[in-house]
């Protein structure tokens, strides 16, 4: 979103994402203009040391962090560790912008000498406001210290919202008015993998997404509850130490959708956990009340496929290779899943 917006004002910035942005036909671009946009993220803790002028940091919760477990490759020790990172590398930044709907951020950063903050709280210096969701988009009012103006998305969901507000206020401290940054905002459309439409298939839209923290999942589940359809849901829980530690909380978000595929874990190269199984956040879920079944991707392609209605909203949800349901139901050859016995739906 601050590609974009930077983008938009003629800034000429050199970009480089972790998900590929169509406005630059790709996930880096190199720009002649004073700026480069980096996604950082935490799960290489030598993101501590980076400078930069304008740091955002948009929450901060348990994960990439071991815990008892040996595997450190990509994560930090301890919740601590994580936080004495997070605060290594807002301090160093000049600018430090960060959502005021995180407390824990407040505690952590409140004494950088230059930090602004957004969000839905009264006291942030960047404020939504009048905040209105529904299953295409989001719009709302959006207040700085000396100027307002009204944000219209193309992409659902209140952390999109809040998203928003963050690269406003970031562009902002480097010179773009408001009114600039929501033009340039009404034109976004989302990355790769976040929200990702592959089509539709009877009516039903077909939709993958990289969420796969439970704050994640609850919330993109959330924008698809908005949209008033049926919600379908394969989930593809991701790391073996990430669902060791976080596998109820995960059971408990995946239950906002109305029926839930879980397939196995994606190890990402992680050796398996003794006791640890997706059969663990299936058995939580029947417990709960939720309809929710044990399968696999060219199962859960081929159940969908049998099944598909034209209310319903398919969205597959994991950081590994659970978008290929997607991309099978659609017919996409890239999804290297068969669905037996039948035409390719269209």
């Amino acid at each position: 979103m601050l590609a974009t917006i930077l983008l938009h004002a003629d800034q000429d910035p050199s970009v480089q994402l972790g998900a590929s942005l169509p406005a630059i036909g790709g996930v880096m671009r190199h720009g002649d203009g004073p700026h480069l946009v980096a996604e950082v993220d935490e799960s290489d803790p030598g993101f501590a040391n980076l400078a930069c002028l304008v740091a955002i940091v948009t929450n901060l919760e348990d994960d990439h962090i071991a815990g008892e477990h040996d595997e450190r490759r990509t994560y930090h020790a301890s919740l601590a560790d994580l936080e004495a990172a997070t605060g290594s590398f807002a301090h160093i930044a000049e600018i430090l912008v960060s959502c005021a709907d995180w407390p824990a951020l407040d505690a952590l950063l409140s004494d950088h000498p230059q930090r602004v903050t957004y969000g839905e709280a009264e006291h942030a210096t960047y404020r939504i406001e009048q905040l209105r969701l529904d299953g295409e988009g989001t719009t709302f009012r959006f207040t700085g210290p000396d100027a307002s103006t009204e944000v219209t998305l193309q992409v659902p969901g209140r952390f999109n919202a809040l998203n928003a507000a963050g690269a406003m206020a970031a562009a902002h401290t480097v010179g773009i008015d408001l009114a600039k940054g929501a033009e340039a905002l009404a034109t976004y459309r989302g990355v790769g993998r976040r929200w990702d439409r592959w089509g539709e298939v009877r009516g039903a839209p077909i939709i993958d997404d990289y969420a796969h923290h439970p704050t994640e999942v609850a919330a993109t589940l959330g924008a698809a509850r908005e949209t008033g359809r049926r919600v379908r849901t394969v989930l593809q829980p991701h790391r073996w130490v990430r669902t060791a530690r976080h596998w109820p909380a995960l059971a408990d978000a995946a239950a906002l959708a109305d029926e839930v595929l879980v397939v196995d874990v994606y190890g990402a190269g992680e050796t398996p956990i003794p006791g640890i199984s997706s059969q663990l956040i299936v058995e939580r879920l029947l417990a709960s009340g939720a309809n929710a079944r044990l399968t696999d991707l060219p199962h859960a392609a081929q159940y969908l496929a049998d099944t598909l209605e034209p209310n319903d909203l398919i969205l597959t949800l994991g950081a590994g290779d659970v978008w290929r349901v997607a991309a099978a139901l659609v017919g996409a050859p890239e999804a290297h899943l068969d669905l037996v016995d039948r035409e390719t739906p269209q």
